[in-house]
């Protein structure tokens, strides 16, 4: 786990040591901005070290020795590489996408998970026009 996310995350203070799960459903058991906030970014900086650590495990299947193992006569290890590289791109493309909602999360911008994408940052008013107000 990076710095980052221990004083964030793991800091004894978070909002997440005094939520509750109740039927799948995290309650934070305050009504305060703040807990709701600290909440929604360190879910969004989890996502980003989740997809992190599958691109790593991705690319590092593309290791010369693991490919000779794997290489069977009726598979060539070119069906193996090319497969991997697909598979490295499927897993490093959502990291972006995941930096992006945690910048939305972190600016307070509203802009949903689903609608969220480089163009809409970068036009943001509020991001053009105002420094942001984290705290």
């Amino acid at each position: 786990m990076h710095k980052i996310e221990e004083a964030i995350i793991l800091d004894n203070e978070s909002p997440l040591f005094s939520s509750n799960l109740a039927k799948g459903v995290v309650e934070l058991g305050t009504a305060e901005n703040l807990a709701v906030y600290i909440f929604d970014c360190s879910k969004a900086l989890s996502n980003i070290s989740s997809s992190l650590g599958k691109a790593r495990l991705s690319l590092a299947l593309m290791d010369v020795k693991f490919l000779a193992a794997l290489a069977e006569d009726d598979i060539t290890k070119s069906d193996y590489i090319e497969m991997l590289v697909e598979n490295s791109i499927i897993r490093v493309q959502p990291i972006y996408d995941r930096v992006l909602i945690l910048v939305n999360k972190i600016l307070d911008l509203g802009i949903s998970n689903e609608s969220i994408n480089h163009m809409s940052l970068t036009s943001n008013e509020n991001v053009k026009n105002e420094s942001p107000r984290i705290f």
